[in-house]
């Protein structure tokens, strides 16, 4: 837990002690907001879990709602603990206990959990852990001092203007990155609309070629790749051929080509102007990004996107600040789903209930990678990672399947039809409840449950 935190949480021990719960929130996968009344003042504790960055100490700046959400995990802190007072507090080097009157809450740093237990010390409840192990060391329990005011709370001060400098500048770089790749998908538009734009030039000239073909319909020969036509001012004109198409054909390809451009022309111009607009709004947004204080952790999330927030890349901006709150930053950083290897050593990906198949595979996975399901029944979302060097073997995509019948409903019937299909044929429908989606260009297999071999392949699972 380190020297610093261990201090910071025994200059606090005063106020936690005899201090009320109110509510428990999450600011990200591992960090807890937990509101206090303590003292008559409410006070903001944080805890994080974080591996690289572990914190037990008080907030003395609000963080806005937008920035906050609840999970399970919060749900279950809140029927145990919201409500109640700490009665002690108990401190070991890599983890911080709270009692209350029925339960305890220990906050592990090292396994980067908590756990719920009963007054008996029997396990009620326990977060998914990111890191195994435990340090058996003496629990050390701190009592209330005779103070009967609040402290100065020096370090828990420094402590929460360093996380709000920290969060702040997480943000910052998160969008500036997102800013980046919107100014270069921008680019590479305004580059095919110019591309487009000098194309509709041509555009005469295909009605032209058209025409030709049209008026020396008998002459121009089937199979060849090009043609000499006299135009309607007597000049020879070449006018290339599909070989593939009859003469007809060549004529009704040009016509249409024709008709295509000159209907692209009448919005060419105001799809230009409105990329030009979108690229000058992510350069200003950039300018703006750099001036200190622009990101206000107790302001709106909207606030940070000024005149975009409305427009398409204003909800792309705001999804991906929902996105840093709530952790999701890729499968590195979450802990919910279930990891473990093929035999020939590809990850694989389970989830493990309906919200964390939609996170797997509408989130996490990506357009190459296949995606494994039990057909017509409910179960897990199994995902089999793509490798740009070396393609799926047979015995890659048994072992997913395996585990795609394995956490499904026809685990007891031992066997069942799996269908799999790559990710980028899987969405979900408007309005469709969490977990279903539809596919195509699916292929299915039948497979007949394998317990020795999934065991081994859960053996070694996180």
């Amino acid at each position: 837990m380190g020297d610093v935190l261990e201090a910071g949480v025994r200059e606090i021990k005063d106020l936690l002690i005899g201090g009320r719960l109110d509510r428990v929130q999450q600011i990200d996968r591992y960090s807890y907001l937990l509101n206090l009344y303590s003292l008559g003042e409410n006070w903001q504790l944080l805890v994080s879990l974080k591996k690289s960055a572990p914190r037990f100490h008080l907030l003395f700046d609000v963080l806005h709602k937008s920035y906050l959400f609840t999970s399970a995990e919060t749900d279950i802190m809140k029927k145990y603990c919201v409500g109640r007072r700490i009665n002690g507090l108990m401190l070991e080097r890599q983890s911080v206990e709270l009692v209350f009157p029925q339960v305890s809450v220990a906050f592990n740093f090292l396994s980067c959990n908590f756990t719920i237990t009963d007054r008996t010390g029997s396990l009620i409840y326990r977060t998914a852990s990111s890191v195994r192990g435990r340090e058996a060391v003496q629990r050390i329990p701190l009592e209330k001092s005779a103070l009967k005011v609040v402290p100065s709370l020096s370090l828990n001060r420094s402590l929460s203007q360093e996380f709000f400098s920290d969060r702040q500048q997480l943000m910052r770089n998160m969008l500036i990155r997102l800013l980046r790749t919107e100014q270069r998908k921008q680019k590479r538009l305004g580059e095919k609309l110019a591309r487009e734009r000098d194309e509709m030039a041509q555009k005469d000239k295909y009605k032209l070629f058209g025409e030709l073909i049209k008026y020396n319909l008998a002459s121009v020969p089937k199979g060849k790749s090009a043609v000499l036509l006299r135009d309607f001012e007597g000049r020879e004109v070449r006018v290339a051929l599909n070989p593939a198409l009859d003469p007809k054909e060549n004529m009704s390809a040009y016509f249409r080509k024709y008709r295509k451009l000159k209907k692209r022309e009448e919005i060419i111009g105001e799809r230009i102007a409105e990329q030009e607009r979108k690229l000058g709004m992510v350069k200003s947004l950039m300018d703006e990004l750099e001036r200190p204080g622009r990101i206000d952790l107790r302001q709106p999330a909207g606030t940070i996107l000024g005149s975009i927030e409305d427009g398409a890349l204003g909800r792309r901006v705001l999804r991906r600040i929902r996105d840093l709150s709530e952790g999701k930053r890729g499968e590195q950083s979450r802990t919910g789903f279930l990891k473990c290897d093929s035999r020939s050593g590809k990850g694989i990906l389970v989830g493990r209930n309906a919200r964390e198949n939609d996170e797997l595979t509408l989130r996490i996975a990506r357009g190459n990678d296949l995606w494994f399901h039990a057909e017509s029944v409910p179960g897990s979302h199994v995902i089999l990672k793509y490798e740009k060097v070396g393609q799926f073997l047979e015995e890659d995509i048994e072992d997913a399947a395996q585990l795609a019948l394995h956490f499904s409903a026809l685990r007891r019937e031992g066997n069942g039809n799996i269908i799999y299909t790559r990710r980028k044929y899987v969405n979900k429908p408007k309005g469709a409840s969490a977990g279903v989606v539809v596919y195509r260009n699916e292929k299915s297999r039948w497979v007949s449950l394998d317990s020795e071999l999934v065991s081994r392949l859960l053996a070694r699972a996180e």
